[in-house]
């Protein structure tokens, strides 16, 4: 459901009923699936919104490898962003 409300998917009713995309793969960015799903789930450990849950210790910048994670999320985000459906299944058949 709530990939057709994000407007990913739309329902077909029938004999052969079930859903289908409503884009081309082409124009679904995987990163906009996620949130659709997911809300809030592209907020990494160590970013300030996730950070605060019980047993998470969020890095911050003054801890020596806050450059690691944060080019890590950065490089994460950005890919997700990119990335498409239609990437997603071509890169399945390399």
């Amino acid at each position: 459901m709530d990939l057709r409300r994000a407007g990913f998917v739309e329902a077909q009713k029938g004999r052969i009923g079930g859903y289908k995309l409503a884009k081309k793969p082409e124009e679904i960015k995987v990163g906009a699936v996620i949130r659709a799903l997911e809300p809030g789930a592209l907020e990494l450990a160590y970013g300030q919104l996730r950070g605060r849950g019980a047993g998470v210790h969020p890095v911050d910048k003054s801890c020596p490898t806050w450059p690691f994670w944060n080019r890590l999320e950065t490089q994460l985000l950005k890919d997700l962003e990119n990335t498409t459906i239609a990437d997603l299944v071509a890169m399945r058949g390399s």
